[in-house]
């Protein structure tokens, strides 16, 4: 089985997950095709576009909105 490679890491680090390790097994019309095994790692997905941004600020402005919303109603109560 060849190394696993991942490139979201720092060199030297370990995994910071277990990687998904995935067997395909099949027969073609000439019988059985030899087995594939593929480890795939989705650590080189963090900090990806793939994940939401966000950041502290956002949640400041959204709770900023929130408060104005909730002094707006207890004023109409």
């Amino acid at each position: 089985m060849p190394a696993i490679v991942n490139p979201g890491s720092y060199p030297g680090l370990p995994l910071r997950r277990n990687p998904y390790r995935v067997r395909i097994e099949a027969e073609g019309p000439f019988g059985a095709i030899e087995p594939l095994e593929y480890v795939i790692s989705l650590d080189g997905l963090d900090g990806s576009p793939a994940a939401p941004p966000g950041n502290l600020h956002a949640v400041a402005a959204e709770l900023h909105e929130i408060t104005k919303a909730t002094k707006e109603l207890e004023k109409v109560i």
